[in-house]
Order: C-alpha cells, then sequence, then structure tokens
C-alpha cells in the first residue's frame, strides 16, 4: 500500500493523504502483532492463556486480524486512488513513470486473479504456464521501478548510486580494520 502512495517522488501527493498512511501502518500493526504471538511457539501459548484459567482463548487475537484486513484493504484501495490523483496531476516525465508503475501493478494485478487459478490445476501445462508466468511477474514491479528511474530521471539517481558506493567503501573499510584489530 507504500508503493503507490508513495511513489515517483517519495511522499504523498499532498498532506492530506498522510492519514491514509497512517491507516496503513495502523492496520499492518493489527495483523502483524496477533499473527506473531500466535506463531511464537515458546510463550504464545502462555500469553493467550491470559491469566491462566485457560477459558481466554486466541479470540482477542483474531478479532484484531479481523478489523485490521479490511483495513489494510480500505488503505491500499485509498492509496491507488491517491495514484490515480497522482497521475491526473502530473505532466510529461511524471506522467511516463506512472504509467510504466500502473502498468506492473495492473500485469501483476490481472495474474493473481486469472493465473493463480491455474495454479490449482493437477499437473499438466497449464500449472508450468502459471508457475513460469509467476516467475517472470514476480519481477515486474521492480523492473518497471527501475525503468522509470533510469528513463525519466526519477530520485535524482546519481545521488543515490554515490551514496551507494560511499557506504559500500565505508563497510568495506570498517570490516578491514575489524578483521586487522
Amino acid at each position: 500500500m507504500f508503493l503507490p502512495l508513495l511513489f515517483p517522488d517519495g511522499r504523498p501527493p499532498s498532506r492530506r493523504w498522510r492519514p491514509v498512511a497512517w491507516l496503513g501502518g495502523l492496520s499492518i500493526g493489527l495483523i502483524s502483532v496477533p499473527v506473531s504471538v500466535l506463531i511464537w511457539s515458546e510463550r504464545g501459548k502462555a500469553l493467550l492463556r491470559g491469566g491462566g484459567n485457560g477459558e481466554e482463548g486466541p479470540g482477542w487475537l483474531i478479532a484484531l486480524v479481523e478489523v485490521g484486513f479490511p483495513l489494510m484493504l480500505l488503505a491500499g484501495l485509498l492509496a491507488v486512488a491517491s495514484h490515480f490523483v497522482r497521475f491526473r496531476r502530473a505532466r510529461g516525465d511524471g506522467r511516463q513513470q506512472i504509467k510504466w508503475f500502473a502498468f506492473a501493478a495492473a500485469l501483476t494485478f490481472i495474474w493473481i486473479f486469472v493465473f493463480e487459478q491455474l495454479l490449482g490445476a493437477e499437473g499438466g501445462v497449464l500449472e508450468v504456464v502459471a508457475a513460469v508466468s509467476g516467475l517472470v511477474l514476480v519481477a515486474s514491479i521492480p523492473v518497471a521501478t527501475g525503468i522509470a528511474i533510469f528513463r525519466y530521471r526519477l530520485f535524482d539517481i546519481d545521488r543515490i548510486v554515490n551514496r551507494a558506493l560511499v557506504y559500500v567503501a565505508l563497510t568495506g573499510s570498517l570490516v578491514l580494520v575489524y578483521l586487522g584489530v
């Protein structure tokens, strides 16, 4: 939900869209914390029992997930709506960047709803086609974002590459000093 909200300049379209980001963060918290507690093998079950009487079950955790999931869907839909607003306001290179991203997102969306049904098929060519197309589409959004970065000068890429090289050199020198000591 954050990628369509923040693409291409790393900020929401306006200050009015900040509550969408907060709603997205809240929904992620409402889903990830209960799931983490449920799958925590050592203390998860003791946390669920609460007072120790065994009557209190994971109902309150399931309720958090059931509240968090619709909130996440709402935040995702609002983030996509912000992308449409950004496209309407954009001119020139900004429109081209959004077109690349929207094309990759649409391909992924179509794959999820169409080819995902083919994975349920028993063997055969359809399952292989669905698996191979899934592998190709996993990289579609990062590739489209990369095209938008390099072709339409998104995010002042020279500065990002420079910082990356400086951080790699700094990390390498720290590792060498550590190993030398």
